[in-house]
């Protein structure tokens, strides 16, 4: 036999309360900030070149959403599709380090994509000092 505060709860079930619904705002307000969208590359040129050429289908206006392709490998093909875009987009270009503590040696490629995002982030936020940013990689299909 129940007991009749079990009886109770199993009558009026706790109400269970939607707080998206309390807290949901319409925002009317438009973004009118730049977001820039930051395309990382490496070494494939076919795939950079058909990724650029979709965003900038997509886009809807170059102002208001830049394209930088940041390459992380010297790889002269990846740059000559990229430099195919030169009027459209914005490309930058880091040097290879591979100055890594000799213990970390089997961690090396990890190392050079950590250092190819710190760069492009840096670039984005301090040197041109965007607030937001759309990140890809070249081998999307958008």
């Amino acid at each position: 036999m129940q007991s009749s505060e079990n009886h109770d709860t199993f009558a009026n079930p706790p109400r269970i309360l939607d707080r998206n619904r309390a807290t949901k705002k319409t925002v009317s307000k438009k973004w009118n900030d730049p977001i820039p969208i930051l395309v990382f590359s490496c070494n494939r040129p076919e795939a950079i070149k058909d990724h650029v050429r979709q965003l900038i289908k997509y886009r809807p206006s170059k102002e208001l959403f830049p394209v930088i392709v940041s390459q992380g490998c010297d790889n002269q093909y990846v740059q000559n599709e990229v430099d195919e875009f030169e009027d459209q987009i914005e490309s930058i270009e880091h040097s290879v380090d591979d100055n890594v503590p000799p213990e970390y040696k089997n961690f090396l490629l990890y190392y050079r994509i950590a250092r190819h995002y710190k760069l492009a982030l840096d670039h984005v936020f301090v040197t041109k000092g965007y607030e937001s940013v759309i990140i890809t990689e070249g081998g999307l299909h958008l």
